[in-house]
């Protein structure tokens, strides 16, 4: 079964944060920053268990992207719903591309809409 949701600690309050709802998480000062529409939390951890959670990607040293919030992307950065543009790694930058396009074709079953190339 799919994980769903995560429940974050910080500063005495437990978060149930739903995956759906990430935009993106980042890493910064052995702290982890979890990104959604609503806020943002910060906790003392490692980001590595986001990657194995699909559709996250880690496009970045400091950053794991949600393929559902991406709007746009370049060799460069990765723009999000929110108007956010995060850094994209030279070298992940083929492998974004590859994983992305093969995000768009499974949600595409899913959805109604059309990607061309």
């Amino acid at each position: 079964m799919a994980r769903r949701s995560i429940i974050v600690k910080h500063q005495g309050v437990s978060y149930n944060i739903k995956i759906e709802d990430l935009l993106y998480v980042e890493s910064s000062n052995k702290k982890v920053i979890l990104h959604t529409r609503a806020k943002t939390i910060e906790y003392s951890g490692r980001m590595c268990m986001f990657e194995a959670i699909q559709p996250f990607f880690r496009c970045h040293r400091c950053y794991i992207v949600n393929m559902r919030h991406v709007v746009s992307y370049s060799a460069n950065t990765i723009a999000l719903v929110n108007g956010r543009e995060i850094l994209m790694s030279r070298r992940r930058y083929p492998e974004f591309v590859e994983a992305y396009m093969e995000f768009l074709n499974i949600s595409s079953l899913d959805n109604d809409y059309l990607y061309v190339t």
